[in-house]
């Protein structure tokens, strides 16, 4: 049997869904732009990579890309010593 939710929690519920849906879709641009980014250049300059970030992205969503782009730079480097 079902828990009815009252109104308040489920509006919350909804808002809880629709900030993921918000930072997801978010992530994806953020992956597209640097996809692109790397189609185009042999380097990664995290300086214009961040400027481009916050230009219409949270400061704490780009600080976790920018973890992850660091994250995977070390993984490429250890697979395919220069």
């Amino acid at each position: 049997m079902a828990n009815a939710m009252t109104k308040r929690q489920k509006d919350e519920f909804l808002d809880g869904i629709r900030h993921v849906k918000v930072y997801a879709a978010l992530w994806v641009t953020l992956l597209e732009v640097l996809e692109r980014y790397l189609e185009t250049h042999d380097d990664i300059d995290t300086g214009t990579l961040y400027a481009v970030c916050t230009n219409f992205a949270p400061e704490e969503l780009c600080d976790r890309v920018m973890n992850f782009v660091q994250q995977a730079q070390e993984k490429v480097k250890e697979f395919f010593p220069a």
